[in-house]
């Protein structure tokens, strides 16, 4: 434990106390009843696990595993972090007024589809309840659990990372696009459980460092 009675860990140590007064007495770590209804009727299909593994303390981190294999035996999951996310703003398509109706910014999560030896990974981002399709690489590994894009377990840098997604012919991405929706299941619900699960686990997330380094320096 730290000990300190410089005027300097008195005032940080009081700040922090307020900030986090200011989010007990918000409830940001409770979560929504529209969120918890929603993520209720997700795990109807998906199996949700917060950290790389259970109970883990890597809790920024979220996997979402397809209960059901697709039509060919393929096992699908869905990761994404808290804090991987991007401003939206006029440049995305996106007029003023859907700005104000909208959250305000992007989540960035991945897509992996694995099956034979072999695994596709995604990378995909939501914007509010619609998904984009930003690239699209292959993976020697038929593990879900491998592939992580974020913790970077096996991915080889020095491996073809795919296309500039951007450059493929226009129906192409649009047939991507289709298939993360239609066959790897990600939904317009998935999308916004995606957007509002990660904004929610940010703030927990928050309130615990708040949490944490008020002990280190009261």
């Amino acid at each position: 434990m730290f000990f300190s009675d410089s005027a300097a860990a008195n005032s940080l140590s009081s700040i922090l106390a307020r900030e986090l007064n200011e989010e007990m007495e918000n409830q940001t770590v409770e979560m929504p009843e529209n969120l918890a209804q929603l993520k209720r009727e997700i795990e109807a299909d998906w199996r949700i696990v917060d950290g790389v593994t259970p109970g883990s303390p890597s809790t920024a981190l979220t996997r979402m595993y397809k209960k059901e294999v697709s039509q060919n035996g393929s096992k699908v999951m869905i990761e994404f972090h808290c804090q991987d996310t991007e401003e939206l703003d006029a440049e995305d398509g996106i007029d003023e007024q859907q700005l104000e109706e909208l959250s305000g910014q992007s989540v960035n999560f991945a897509v992996t589809v694995s099956r034979a030896g072999k695994s596709m990974i995604m990378d995909c981002a939501t914007e509010e309840s619609e998904i984009v399709v930003g690239g699209v690489r292959v993976e020697e590994t038929d593990s879900v659990d491998a592939t992580s894009s974020l913790l970077n377990q096996t991915s080889d840098k020095t491996a073809y990372q795919g296309p500039v997604f951007r450059e493929l012919a226009e129906d192409l991405q649009d047939s991507f696009v289709s298939y993360v929706q239609e066959e790897c299941g990600v939904t317009t619900d998935v999308a916004a459980f995606i957007s509002m699960y990660a904004d929610y686990k940010e703030q927990v997330q928050y309130t615990n460092w708040l949490k944490a380094v008020h002990s280190l320096v009261k």
